[in-house]
């Protein structure tokens, strides 16, 4: 929630030190994936070993090499994150280098050599140096932003908190769906020569998209970072966003109250289904690529459990305790139960965050067996 305490935001030098530190993460991780086969190693039986039938079926899959990435960021878009998106923005081109074009480093100590790693991808470092890593020539980014509605809020509840309005660009900020800023209506495509998804997603794949420059797609990254605002919904569901777009197998399309079963008293109720969200999905991501997510925030998770009456956690009417439902009496502010059980089954494999209200992590997601 928008922060009562203006002093406690994180200065934008902290942020920028979450961000670098996250992106070295990133860079990490994939340099991590060269040369690392799968380990799964799993013998039929150990002792009875009589024959037997199962629908079990184990196989190993083995990926020596990083050769696509999908990478996905969420940014908090409420307000007081427009210094911090700025500050991403400027750390794009940076990003982009070093995966497209990895540094120099010496074979035996792996120490970088900026100043001798040629701009060209394609070009050999000067001996002995080599690359740290094979050049990606195949990266799918997108960014998703920590705003997805009010979890239930809206007239019939006698509140409008982040309902949005997709008429108004500064109101439609407040419920961005889960969907990819590159669908968004706010987003406006830079001049330059990329590549934007129909899906709302920056595709680098200069060996299909020929006369793909570093240059534009730094500029359409860059664009799309500020796209996201600061005019977001206040009730900043970073995870729940994340859960959304990767996850949620059945991603609701909208939200109406009605009485609960035998009262009187309003339940949400999650309805339809988005096929929007699942379309994007499916085009963003791909069975064979390393998942990796980078979340930049500056507040705490508020993600709401989406049916019931855990919306009242969300009002913007309620004074105190008392005036809940008496079912909602005592119960938590922001029950997290939706998404802690899937993302406990998601290995944080590296990050960084930064002990104060400014942070910036990494999770990355494998697709081969380790």
């Amino acid at each position: 929630m928008h922060s009562t305490h203006p002093d406690r935001k994180a200065p934008p030098s902290r942020i920028r030190l979450a961000v670098r530190l996250a992106l070295v993460a990133l860079v990490s991780v994939v340099g991590a994936g060269f040369g690392a086969s799968a380990c799964l190693n799993r013998p039929l039986c150990d002792k009875d070993c009589r024959p037997r039938t199962t629908n079990i079926f184990v196989d190993q899959i083995v990926q020596k090499a990083v050769d696509k990435i999908d990478l996905l960021f969420m940014v908090d878009n409420s307000i007081s994150m427009a210094d911090k998106q700025q500050v991403l923005k400027a750390a794009v081109p940076d990003l982009v280098q070093r995966l497209v074009s990895p540094n120099c480093v010496d074979p035996k100590s792996g120490t970088a050599n900026k100043q001798a790693t040629p701009q060209d991808p394609q070009t050999q470092c000067p001996a002995p140096l080599v690359r740290e890593f094979t050049p990606i020539r195949n990266i799918h980014i997108g960014i998703i932003t920590s705003s997805i509605g009010g979890h239930g809020t809206g007239p019939a509840v006698n509140t409008n908190l982040c309902v949005g309005d997709e008429s108004k660009l500064d109101k439609q900020q407040e419920n961005d769906h889960g969907w990819l800023m590159g669908k968004r209506s706010r987003f406006m495509v830079p001049a330059g020569n990329t590549t934007v998804n129909t899906q709302g997603f920056l595709d680098w794949n200069p060996d299909v998209n020929k006369g793909e420059s570093v240059g534009a797609f730094n500029a359409a990254f860059q664009a799309m970072t500020v796209a996201t605002g600061e005019f977001g919904c206040g009730l900043e569901s970073q995870l729940e966003s994340i859960y959304r777009f990767l996850v949620d197998p059945s991603p609701y399309d909208h939200i109406v109250t009605q009485n609960c079963g035998g009262s009187t008293e309003q339940c949400a109720v999650p309805t339809g289904k988005d096929m929007n969200l699942l379309a994007q999905r499916q085009a963003f991501l791909r069975g064979d690529s390393l998942v990796a997510v980078i979340m930049v925030t500056d507040e705490n998770d508020c993600s709401i459990r989406e049916s019931g009456q855990y919306f009242y956690a969300a009002r913007d009417n309620i004074a105190a305790t008392s005036a809940m439902p008496p079912s909602r009496q005592g119960a938590p502010r922001t029950p997290r139960a939706r998404w802690r059980s899937p993302w406990a089954r998601i290995r944080r494999t590296s990050g960084a965050s930064i002990r104060s209200s400014a942070s910036a992590s990494i999770f990355s997601i494998r697709r081969s067996a380790t």
